[in-house]
């Protein structure tokens, strides 16, 4: 019986699986140059299966719960771009890069598009993550793509998208008139340095600084600096330019190489492979700034300064 048993158990993981990898949404390929343009996020939803203790299934519909409005600008070139709002959070817009699969059977149709911000990409994909697979569904006069996920292993909720083509532009056109503003988006490579980028050199002898803060605004090319010198002991703040320039080589399908920064007339880096970059350092003559990120709305600066500040007074009374 147990060995029956265990028989039954590998067979039911194996057919989980196999169910995860497979294509969950319903196909109707269309050549690409149908299939670019811009489409809205019409169904979102999330559904809980009854449960042993007599709770009944519920399905969320995460559009009407959360406000949300969502848009995917599909290219043919590769880039895209997706813009996202909900109650809680103000309009943001991401650039994308987009790769597409084509049809088995008639090689000049997508079936499926991958989109991408650059953020990190693991687990399910949703228009809350930056990322998903989505079915080209092509009839008459529906254009629409589409995913659903089946409840399983890891996942207690099944979940189905839908988006419907809204028009045929190809850039922000249509999505601007919609919110009303004209959009932009920070370009890909830095897009995940928006937000806070923060150093703390209180315990570096060699340091010059006690912190040093940005608030990087990659889509306005513009910066706001605080610091402090340890010399002068004064709170210093300024509205910078911040410029980047990429220098990769691409062989063998990998990308290498740098984006090298100005933030005013302070010179930064980061290691670039493709992927949008996180990270920042800044070498001085005989000590290294290294910022640690926080993504926009997440980091308050005045809490960041007054912590800096008692770690420094608090280190000095020590010494």
């Amino acid at each position: 019986m147990k060995k029956t048993a265990l028989i039954l158990t590998i067979i039911l993981v194996a057919a989980l699986c196999a169910t995860m990898l497979s294509s969950c949404y319903v196909s109707r390929p269309a050549a690409l140059k149908k299939v670019v343009g811009t489409y809205e996020l019409t169904s979102f939803t999330r559904t809980y299966p009854a449960q042993e203790d007599g709770t009944e299934a519920k399905t969320t519909n995460l559009i009407e719960e959360k406000e949300i409005k969502a848009y995917l600008v599909v290219t043919a070139d590769g880039k895209g771009y997706y813009v996202y709002s909900d109650k809680d959070t103000e309009v943001t817009t991401h650039q994308v890069t987009i790769t597409y699969t084509y049809d088995d059977d008639d090689s000049s149709k997508v079936k499926e598009i991958y989109y991408t911000d650059g953020a990190d990409a693991s687990g399910d994909g949703s228009p809350l993550k930056g990322h998903e697979h989505l079915g080209v569904y092509f009839k008459w006069t529906t254009k629409k793509l589409t995913y659903s996920m089946p409840a399983m292993l890891g996942r207690k909720y099944s979940q189905s998208v839908r988006y419907d083509r809204v028009d045929k532009a190809t850039d922000l056109s249509y999505v601007n008139k919609k919110f009303g503003k004209t959009l932009v988006a920070p370009a890909y490579e830095v897009a995940q340095l928006d937000g806070l980028l923060t150093y703390e050199g209180i315990y570096d002898m060699n340091s010059p600084y006690v912190y040093y803060y940005m608030d990087y605004r990659p889509a306005q090319n513009k910066a706001t600096v605080y610091y402090m010198l340890k010399a002068d002991e004064i709170q210093k703040s300024q509205d910078v330019t911040a410029t980047f320039t990429v220098n990769a080589t691409v062989a063998d399908g990998y990308t290498q190489g740098s984006i090298d920064f100005m933030f005013g007339n302070v010179a930064m880096t980061s290691a670039y492979y493709g992927t949008p970059v996180t990270s920042l350092v800044c070498h001085g003559e005989d000590y290294e700034m290294y910022f640690y990120h926080y993504r926009r709305g997440t980091g308050n600066i005045t809490e960041l300064i007054a912590n800096a500040m008692n770690m420094y007074n608090e280190y000095k009374g020590n010494e």
